[in-house]
């Protein structure tokens, strides 16, 4: 009986996947279609291959995609790896200027550049007292991956930036390890794996099996987005794990989160589940939708449910009070103003609104014996029982009056959602709750997420980043009865922003953030896949001045090739994004000014507030104005006039300027006119040239 021939194995190194994006889209097709045809393909039946012969691998193949095209390929048993796309002589080119193949010591599969390449970085770094592993012999650098043709370059690194632009060009595990060995952490090696499987001991951010005819199809059609369709082990794990309680998967910003959350979805959805992603912006919902729709089928789609939490409150609500309607901050602050002399006449019209923002709303108080017993710690004024009844009059005297003309605030209309769940009014719809950005929930929200995860709370997942807070949030998980103890992941591998924008940005808010449980996370440990040129900061001396070089940086990212919707410029007010939309249009560049939910055309620069920044990502991104007068945003510091309120505040707008530096994927400048703001100090000082 004849053996049945075994179907190749076929695998995508992230080198193929970038080379894609420098086809056109007809031969992005063709590409897919070799990719797809090899996969269908058998040991004995599979496509005619090309042996490169003047590589410095023997294993590397050429493949022919069209009569231009070609593939380079490495070839180990049944396994074939697709490394490079493009014309053939360039193809070739690049082939021969890499050595590929496994570590000698560790067995690790590797792509690096050949020792030509290497004797031109030699000549870029120059020689530093002490070198930085002195200390280290070349057997060990050699364990931990480092090619050895690569020893001579790190013995002459002497700093930490030298060692970034050294180990960039590493694969990213020997990156990671590098680095941490040049911050002083102790580093073992890997265990070698020289008999194991080709991908075994090689690092699984750089390598994907194709496994997944849709996902295949999606990340070959936009390699941009392609980290939404894989997936690195650790967050495998944690969209296939079955949990026995709710789950908290945090990271900093570009650490996949969100891809967490989406892939979770999909996987729920799958075993025929109605899910609820949700999230507290209604435009991160509009980002959402458009991931899902790579990512998903439309029978997967149809089972999942994107929808902010406010908007679950309100349709819930409404089982109870069917024209329930949720009242604006601006009549909450007209009624306060109006009945603050009748019900707390010895009372600041500030300090009342204060309490109501920074006590009622985001600890969810409903009735007087919740507000008796409520925590104000660390309010600027201490009050009396009897001061706090008077304070509770007023505000039961707001909701009545909103009550009246069938409105409530939301924190009101989450309580009267929980309550319909609770007895029975309403029906949960929902089999397994994912938030998204969960930090920027206060009580009310997580309330009412608690309550409809109640009854699977295996199949409740929280995702978020204290570090990017910049509403109210402020909660203790456990506090709401959510206990995610040694249910907690820390995604520690950065797969948006380059390590130069990942370092500067986590400056600006140190390494330590609030774990949503009264304790404290470290940010310590994460790296980033990526490498690029550092930020860049420049001030001027007028608005013209620095919308003018707005305009001139844009301008060159175009002419560099970058297409006008991967760049982005922010601003913290809409004046400034008026005034550098204008400047754009001028210069004949169409910018698009970024709305709720909509989608920019291709044609144009994206161009936003700081807030509206969140959920999105570009390859390039302008941050203007960024001085001292507008971050932190003066009339909102102002209007804080208890102590506690303006430090969170400040906070608030330096978590801004955070959220919208990680936004870019490869490049980031910020500008200023006349003085810069103080939360630049650290990125200032780290360029300043030291003796």
């Amino acid at each position: 009986m004849a053996n049945t021939p075994h179907a190749l194995k076929i695998i995508l190194a992230d080198t193929f996947l970038d080379s894609l994006a420098d086809l056109q889209a007809s031969e992005q097709s063709l590409a897919l279609s070799f990719v797809q045809e090899l996969r269908r393909s058998t040991k004995s039946t599979g496509a005619s291959l090309e042996r490169i012969r003047n590589a410095k691998s023997k294993n590397l193949w050429s493949g022919r995609i069209d009569q231009g095209l070609r593939a380079v390929l490495y070839r180990e048993g049944d396994t074939i790896t697709l490394l490079h796309a493009g014309q053939h002589d360039p193809a070739y080119r690049w082939a021969e200027r890499r050595d590929i193949g496994r570590h000698p010591i560790t067995g690790a599969f590797q792509i690096i550049d050949t020792v030509e390449t290497v004797r031109e970085i030699v000549r870029e770094v120059e020689p530093a007292a002490p070198p930085l592993f002195v200390a280290h012999e070349d057997a060990y650098l050699l364990s931990l991956g480092v090619p050895a043709d690569w020893l001579p370059v790190l013995r002459k690194v002497g700093d930490q930036d030298q060692l970034l632009g050294v180990a960039c060009r590493l694969p990213p595990d020997v990156c990671d390890r590098l680095l941490a060995l040049g911050d002083g952490e102790l580093v073992t090696p890997p265990q070698p794996v020289l008999d194991r499987p080709l991908l075994e001991g090689s690092d699984p951010r750089r390598f994907y099996v194709v496994e997944d005819e849709a996902l295949l199809t999606a990340a070959i059609n936009a390699p941009f987005e392609r980290w939404i369709a894989f997936l690195h082990p650790t967050q495998r794990r944690l969209v296939d794990a079955e949990f026995s309680g709710p789950a908290k998967v945090s990271g900093s910003a570009g650490t996949g989160k969100t891809v967490v959350a989406l892939h979770r979805a999909r996987h729920l959805a799958r075993q025929g589940k109605q899910v609820l992603l949700t999230t507290y912006v209604k435009s991160l919902c509009a980002n959402l939708e458009r991931s899902l729709r790579v990512l998903c089928t439309d029978e997967e789609r149809s089972r999942i449910t994107v929808s902010t939490v406010h908007s679950q409150a309100l349709a819930l609500g409404r089982t109870h009070t069917p024209k329930l309607q949720p009242a604006t901050h601006k009549q909450i602050e007209e009624l306060l103003a109006h009945l603050t002399p009748i019900h707390a006449a010895g009372f600041e019209l500030s300090f009342v609104t204060a309490e109501w923002t920074h006590v009622i709303v985001p600890q969810g108080l409903t009735s007087w014996a919740g507000y008796r017993k409520a925590k104000r710690t660390g309010r600027g004024k201490a009050i009396t029982v009897r001061e706090r009844k008077a304070l509770w009059n007023l505000f039961e005297a707001v909701r009545e009056h909103l009550r009246s003309k069938g409105q409530l605030d939301w924190a009101a209309i989450c309580q009267q959602a929980v309550e319909a769940l609770e007895r029975g009014d309403a029906p949960n719809p929902f089999d397994a709750v994912i938030v998204d950005e969960v930090q920027d929930l206060s009580v009310p929200e997580l309330s009412l997420v608690a309550a409809l995860s109640a009854p699977r709370r295996g199949n409740l997942m929280l995702c978020g980043d204290t570090g990017q807070r910049i509403y109210a949030g402020g909660f203790s998980l456990s506090g709401l009865g959510l206990d995610v103890r040694g249910r907690s992941t820390i995604l520690r591998i950065n797969y948006r922003t380059t390590e130069q924008i990942r370092r500067a940005a986590d400056r600006l808010i140190g390494d330590e953030v609030d774990d949503m449980d009264n304790g404290r996370e470290s940010r310590k440990g994460t790296r980033s896949l990526l490498r690029g040129p550092e930020p860049s900061l420049a001030g001027y001396e007028s608005p013209q001045l620095e919308y003018a070089a707005a305009v001139t940086q844009v301008q060159r990212w175009i002419d560099e090739g970058l297409p006008p919707k991967a760049i982005a410029v922010f601003a913290r007010t809409k004046r400034q994004l008026q005034a550098i939309a204008k400047a754009l249009e001028q210069a004949k560049l169409q910018a698009h000014v970024l709305d709720a939910d909509d989608d920019a055309p291709s044609s144009a620069i994206c161009v936003g507030t700081m807030h509206r920044a969140k959920g999105l990502e570009f390859k390039a991104v302008l941050v203007v104005a960024v001085n001292d007068k507008l971050l932190p945003h003066n009339l909102g510091v102002s209007r804080a006039s208890d102590p506690l309120d303006r430090e969170r505040t400040i906070e608030n707008e330096r978590r801004l300027l955070y959220v919208a530096l990680t936004r870019a994927r490869d490049e980031v400048r910020v500008t200023w006119h006349r003085n810069p703001s103080p939360f630049l100090a650290p990125l200032l000082e780290a360029q300043r040239p030291h003796s």
